[in-house]
């Protein structure tokens, strides 16, 4: 497939604050569509605590339409085309690199689309199955599900040593997300506005199909110029799904705190008795210690020397040993 025939999805983020109204419905002021169709849309994905899957190049996504029994289950796995001036030849990189991956592109089941979100193109791997689960609840049913549908390139690579089996049972089900979906054409051009709300934020995006590079870039000018004379684009470049997965993850601990930027504080470990304030740390609690400095190390926590600590002999001991005699402050 080639960069003046392949399928492209073009897409800008809107200002969900000009865009809709109150009652999250889209104003027609703003965005007035033709002929336009609204479907409400549940959407879930599953990935792990840490977004092992998303962080690699995939999403598994499922979306349950209206008066439908069945949820569409998604696998897609998208490769970033490398910043060239010549995307003939970014494009020719991208599918290389889906072919070594193990992803077989004269499969008919294997959809190819070009995906051109803000300024980045990415190419775009995806299977689609439906399955029959009806509740988003039932995380088991998932993984079973996935593990049954799972395409030959996801089966096939590895995660830090997990094989297939081992990821998937960490996986968990995030969402659903209420959306809604308004098909239509605007200024000749035929679109779809998408808006997702999430009890923490909604994020708006308008998508619309070109076949070919050429066709892509003239749509994408159009819709963009219009759009800006109207002051109605967001001004950020960064896709649904990112923004939908940051907001739904239930934050591992140890990822927040690698980040840096707090203040921990920790109680003295067990000391030989409470009612002596010169006391030492028992064999118990000088165990502690080291496995409370072992810990930082392991988890890679930033520390900011030196570490303070109360004069208590308990509490100088347990920093002490924690972290190293040269490194507390009293």
């Amino acid at each position: 497939m080639n960069y003046s025939e392949i399928p492209f999805e073009v897409k800008l983020l809107l200002d969900a604050n000009q865009v809709l109204t109150d009652e999250k419905q889209l104003r027609s002021d703003q965005v007035n569509m033709e002929n336009q169709e609204i479907e409400m849309i549940d959407i879930l994905f599953l990935d792990s605590p840490d977004l092992t899957l998303y962080q690699n190049g995939w999403i598994i996504r499922g979306r349950l339409k209206p008066n439908k029994d069945k949820w569409e289950l998604t696998f897609k796995y998208r490769i970033k085309l490398p910043e060239s001036d010549d995307q003939v030849v970014a494009l020719e990189q991208a599918l290389l690199a889906a072919d070594t991956l193990g992803f077989d592109l004269s499969d008919p089941n294997c959809e190819i689309e070009l995906d051109w979100s803000g300024e980045q193109k990415t190419l775009s791997l995806s299977y689609k199955v439906n399955i029959p689960i009806a509740s988003p609840d039932r995380t088991e049913a998932w993984r079973e599900l996935i593990m049954q549908h799972a395409p030959k390139p996801l089966r096939l690579q590895k995660w830090e040593g997990l094989d297939i089996a081992e990821l998937v049972h960490q996986l968990n089900v995030l969402g659903p997300i209420r959306a809604q979906k308004s098909n239509g054409s605007w200024h000749g051009i035929k679109t779809c506005v998408e808006s997702w709300y999430i009890k923490n934020g909604t994020i708006v995006e308008i998508s619309i199909k070109a076949k070919g590079g050429e066709d892509a870039r003239k749509k994408r000018e159009q819709m963009k110029q219009q759009l800006e004379d109207k002051k109605l684009t967001a001004g950020q470049s960064f896709s649904k799904t990112q923004w939908a997965l940051q907001r739904l993850i239930r934050p591992n601990l140890f990822s927040l705190l690698q980040a840096g930027g707090y203040n921990l504080y920790f109680r003295h470990a067990h000391p030989e008795n409470t009612r002596d304030e010169h006391a030492p740390l028992s064999e118990t609690g000088q165990e502690q210690a080291r496995k409370m400095g072992k810990l930082f190390v392991d988890r890679q926590i930033p520390i900011q020397f030196p570490v303070r600590s109360s004069p208590i002999n308990r509490a100088k001991l347990t920093a002490e040993i924690a972290f190293g005699e040269q490194q507390i402050q009293l």
